[in-house]
This record gives C-alpha cells, sequence and structure tokens, in this order.
C-alpha cells in the first residue's frame, strides 16, 4: 500500500478500499481484544495517517467508548484494584491518540463516583500500604486529567 500511495502515484481504488477494510478491522480486533495493546494500536493508526486510509470513526468511536465503560465498571466494582486503574488509564491514553473525538461522559461520571468514595480513604491511609496508595493516587491522578477532571 505504501508504494501504491507513493508521491505521483495515482490512487488505485481497489487497494485503497482493501486497505481501508484490514485496518479498520485491524484496529477493531484490537479494541475488542483483553488486552488493549497501546503499541499494536498506534503502529496502525500511524499505517493509516501515512498510507491516507480514512478510518471509521462511527464505528470505532462506538467500540472504544464501550470498552472504555465496561473497564470503568469493572474499575468502579473493585477500585482498589490498582492493575484495574492502570489498565483504564492506558486505554484512555489509546483513546486519546485516535484521530477523532471520543465521548467519555459515562467514564467521567464514575471517574467522579470513584473520586468522591474511594479516592479520600486512600489519602488518608497511614498504614505499610502507603507506598501502594501513593501508586495509585498517582495513576489516579493522571487518569483524571486525562479525563479532563480536576483531582483535588
Amino acid at each position: 500500500m505504501r508504494f501504491v500511495t507513493a508521491p505521483g502515484m495515482p490512487p488505485i481504488r481497489h487497494f485503497q478500499a482493501a486497505a481501508e477494510f484490514t485496518l479498520n478491522s485491524d484496529i477493531l480486533k484490537i479494541i475488542e481484544s483483553d488486552d488493549l495493546n497501546a503499541q499494536d494500536m498506534r503502529m496502525l493508526l500511524d499505517e493509516a495517517k501515512r498510507t491516507g486510509v480514512p478510518l471509521d470513526a462511527t464505528t470505532l468511536e462506538f467500540a472504544i467508548r464501550k470498552k472504555l465503560e465496561a473497564m470503568a465498571q469493572q474499575f468502579r466494582a473493585h477500585p482498589t484494584e490498582a492493575q484495574l486503574l492502570e489498565a483504564l488509564d492506558s486505554a484512555v491514553s489509546v483513546a486519546q491518540a485516535l484521530p477523532f473525538p471520543v465521548q467519555y461522559w459515562m467514564v467521567q461520571n464514575i471517574y467522579f463516583d470513584i473520586m468522591k468514595n474511594v479516592s479520600a480513604k486512600a489519602r488518608s491511609q497511614t498504614t505499610e500500604a502507603a507506598a501502594d496508595s501513593e501508586k495509585w493516587l498517582a495513576i489516579f491522578r493522571s487518569l483524571g486529567e486525562k479525563l479532563s477532571i480536576r483531582v483535588e
């Protein structure tokens, strides 16, 4: 595809259609996978940009939004699980790399709820788990910034 889209080459409709279908399908597979691989996603997004392949923003936005909402719900159910928080933070980073806007309102609402109920408890811990608590808070703040929520 890169050869076909080289400067001066006229676009070939069949190659363009095949590349569009393949890249969109591959991105959707990454979104729907258990482990949202940021490196693979960035590689595919770079390929789409480099070759001028349009992305199916409607389908991909819906898929990533539903993935983020499910991850946020899971985090809400187990808010002290740092692994779930890290995965959600990473997934939001991936969503922000997409070349179209993603609706975060449900994830923001869940985050705000957790911030009001759990974050205060984590801040007040002074036991041996303080180091884990600080790590959790750092990731939690990072996620809040990505979601455009001011964390106190």
